[in-house]
């Protein structure tokens, strides 16, 4: 069963991990507006360890365990949660932050967390864009206030990069 997180701005649908990846933690967030070209997000927590078949994780510093990541979609594909045939990322990426000091367990509710904040559900709304270039937030960047917001949900003493 896919679960679905319905806030203030946006829908966001569970997606579905497929097997032999990195990914612990995956949301694809609907809201028309945000983008004149796309209406779907994928926003992703993946854990950088090297396993077997897979491609060597590429660490921004030794130490990072795991990378918070979110892609505009293509909307013309109609991504579907339960249906990773349909999840075409554009590039560039608009946020990537790779961090440590998180099990995966805690890398899954840090991505939950930075979803509910995104879409406004139950009071939760930071300022968090989806889009961010050219885009400010208080005295930050879209990518720094992203960055700002998955800190204050890590434990203390966190790496972010």
């Amino acid at each position: 069963m896919i679960e679905v997180l319905k806030g203030k701005f946006a829908v966001a649908y569970q997606a579905t991990k497929p097997p032999g990846t990195a990914m612990i933690e995956a949301w694809i967030v609907h809201q028309d507006g945000w983008s004149p070209c796309w209406s779907h997000y994928f926003a992703t927590i993946g854990h950088l360890r090297n396993e077997p078949g897979m491609a060597r994780a590429d660490k921004r510093f030794p130490q990072a365990t795991h990378e918070f990541r979110v892609d505009a979609m293509d909307s013309a594909r109609e991504p579907k949660a339960d249906d990773p045939k349909t999840w075409c990322l554009l590039s560039p990426a608009n946020v990537i932050w790779q961090f440590d000091s998180a099990t995966d367990e805690q890398a899954a509710e840090v991505c939950k967390k930075l979803v509910m904040e995104c879409i406004g559900m139950d009071g939760h709304h930071s300022g968090l864009c989806l889009e961010t270039e050219g885009i400010r937030v208080n005295q930050h960047t879209a990518k720094e206030y992203w960055r700002e917001r998955l800190k204050a949900l890590l434990p203390p003493g966190a790496r972010i990069e």
